[in-house]
């Protein structure tokens, strides 16, 4: 994994951008367990604190043009609604009951498609309006869209 070296921490407000940079300008070791998490976090968060003490508590305003939009984490696209969902093929939990009195084997189980709930398949992102295009990994299932009702 290599030795400490630079540790650089930035961050923003809508009103300030600041950073933090410890290092030397040769690759040289900081210090013992010189991690961002001891040195430049620390530094950085001390800085912030007393930077914005004063400021009101406010978010980022989106500027025209940008919209927020939710998106398919395995294509980056604008998530459908199938983004959401998987099928699998599972093979029915039935009890067999004899109704015949046939000592002939039942035939195995036939494996059915069934519709799965995908967790954190879709995400939320700022993207410029019109730039992203619906989903086309799961947009032209509409056959499948149809056989399962939710």
């Amino acid at each position: 994994m290599g030795l400490p070296r630079a540790r650089p921490q930035r961050s923003r407000t809508p009103h300030l951008v600041a950073g933090v940079w410890f290092g030397f300008d040769a690759p040289s070791k900081i210090m013992n367990e010189g991690f961002a998490a001891t040195v430049a976090v620390p530094a950085w968060a001390t800085f912030m604190r007393q930077a914005t003490a004063k400021d009101k508590p406010d978010w980022f305003k989106v500027p025209a043009g940008v919209q927020k939009v939710t998106l398919c984490r395995l294509s980056g696209q604008l998530a459908t609604d199938e983004c959401r969902w998987r099928t699998e093929m599972r093979v029915p939990q039935t009890i067999a009951v004899a109704t015949t009195g046939s000592l002939e084997p039942a035939p195995p189980p036939v494996p059915v498609p069934v519709r799965v709930p995908v967790p954190d398949a879709v995400y939320e992102e700022y993207v410029v309006s019109g730039s992203v295009g619906p989903c086309t990994l799961h947009g032209p299932h509409a056959a499948v869209k149809a056989e399962f009702a939710r």
